[in-house]
């Protein structure tokens, strides 16, 4: 399903001049509206160009896919990467809550739950 997925929005987007899916353009315009381009934001999940969309940099080196991925420094190393800086927004993929691996959730507001966008709440 989601090769298939994939494959079918990747023709549709070739065919169409390779335009943003509409999705992807509501988070990307949210992570827009509630961040500065010198926020660091964090996307777990696939869509890392939503970095780039966003002219954004990320609050960690690594990229994680909510998957049990294996890393050459190990979990933990993931899991300290990105619990060293509060980004100023986080894009959850699926609307997942990998607790296992965020730790600061009691910092932030959930904003789009559909989409599992969570916002640095002001001190």
């Amino acid at each position: 399903t989601f090769i298939f997925n994939n494959i079918t929005n990747s023709i549709v987007a070739l065919k169409n001049g390779n335009h943003a899916i509409p999705i992807d353009e509501h988070i990307i315009s949210i992570i827009k509206e509630n961040t500065a381009p010198e926020d660091r934001i964090l996307m777990l999940g696939y869509k890392c160009y939503y970095y780039v969309a966003s002219d954004r940099l990320s609050s960690t080196k690594f990229f994680y896919s909510c998957n049990n991925d294996a890393y050459p420094d190990g979990h933990q190393a993931v899991v300290d990467s990105v619990n060293a800086e509060l980004p100023k927004l986080i894009v959850i993929e699926g609307g997942e809550d990998p607790e296992n691996l965020f730790h600061s959730y009691d910092l932030y507001e959930k904003i789009d739950p559909l989409y599992g966008i969570w916002l640095l709440k002001s001190n």
